[in-house]
């Protein structure tokens, strides 16, 4: 292939359950949820939309791509080095930065290494070898922002049987388990009240004024809250946080379609073999993003490999089963 030449892989992502991520950077109000401004409302302001970041459809296809030749050698007896895996799965390791001033300039050594690496050629290492993969953020149609889902974590009692099935002692703890807790979670919320009465006074926003005696008496109500509820969690026996628990996070809506793109520079024919063998590992496993085990994260997506424009592979991945891989080129032909 001309030096020059580059393959571009078109990709549609569509949820087949909600998407769940955060980001460092993510929105404070949205769990971190991944946001970025995208054209301009008609209030002149920026819009914004929730988005699929490139890392997690990056991360996943290196994962993809490496994992397979990690369990092989592993299960043939030739396990890797700790830090070749950090180097072929996460793509860096304190040794490939440490001797990046020396093999850059050893021109003929990195060839060598990249035509050994077929993984490290394609999706690069640390600051030695750079990535010839480019991964787009994947983008909806038109601008959404997460939702909210939540749900609750229900205690034991919520089974049929379960406290019954407990030896007596065991049962007795679990109801003054549940009593303690009770007053935990009351005492907890009262706490939250008084410092809020207190508070609005101190910055002038309550609808009463009190008096500084009634200040000080809040404030001893809310010492023995606090020491009530200290007894109730160590009643609890070391089990401080509620099994009546909610939680909740968010996420992009099912049936949301996203497209992004991946560019290879200066392709070479295995790049298209691993590329679409990392798909079909996807596909067995079609899962991206948090909370995958409260129903989160499935999808189904569909890549077109163009060369010069022209379509010449379309892998279309999802369902738990193998990719479904249509080499277009030999049908033209």
């Amino acid at each position: 292939m001309p030096y020059n030449q580059t393959i571009v892989i078109d990709g549609t992502i569509t949820l087949l359950a909600p998407f769940s991520a955060s980001q460092p950077d993510g929105d404070d109000n949205l769990n971190k949820f991944p946001l970025m401004p995208r054209g301009i409302g008609a209030d002149g302001k920026p819009s914004w939309t929730g988005y699929i970041p490139a890392g997690a459809i990056r991360g996943k296809l290196r994962r993809a791509a490496v994992m397979p030749r990690l369990l092989a050698d592993a299960e043939n007896g030739s396990p890797w080095a700790l830090q070749d895996v950090y180097e072929r799965l996460i793509g860096q390791n304190a040794a490939s930065e440490a001797k990046m001033e020396e093999e850059t300039i050893d021109l003929a050594a990195i060839a060598q290494r990249r035509e050994a690496e077929p993984v490290l050629d394609l999706f690069g290492s640390g600051l030695g070898l750079k990535s010839r993969l480019l991964v787009s953020h994947f983008l909806p149609e038109e601008n959404i922002m997460p939702v909210k889902l939540s749900g609750v974590r229900t205690d034991l009692d919520a089974t049929d049987g379960a406290v019954e099935s407990l030896p007596e002692a065991d049962r007795q703890r679990f109801y003054q388990r549940e009593a303690s807790n009770r007053i935990r979670s009351q005492s907890k919320e009262a706490i939250k009240e008084i410092e809020r009465q207190i508070r609005f006074q101190e910055q002038g926003r309550a609808a009463k004024a009190l008096s500084a005696e009634e200040i000080a008496g809040l404030k001893r109500e809310k010492e023995v809250l606090v020491e009530r509820e200290r007894a109730a969690r160590e009643a609890m026996g070391g089990m401080e946080v509620s099994s009546l628990m909610p939680h909740a996070y968010f996420a992009l809506p099912a049936g949301l379609k996203l497209v992004g793109r991946l560019v290879v520079d200066h392709p070479k024919e295995r790049d298209v073999a691993l590329l679409t063998s990392a798909l079909d590992m996807m596909s067995r496993r079609p899962l991206l993003g948090a909370h995958v085990a409260r129903g989160a994260g499935e999808f189904s997506a569909s890549f077109d490999f163009r060369r010069e424009g022209a379509i010449f592979r379309r892998v279309t991945i999802g369902g738990y089963a193998p990719a479904q891989v249509v080499d277009l080129s030999a049908e033209a032909a």
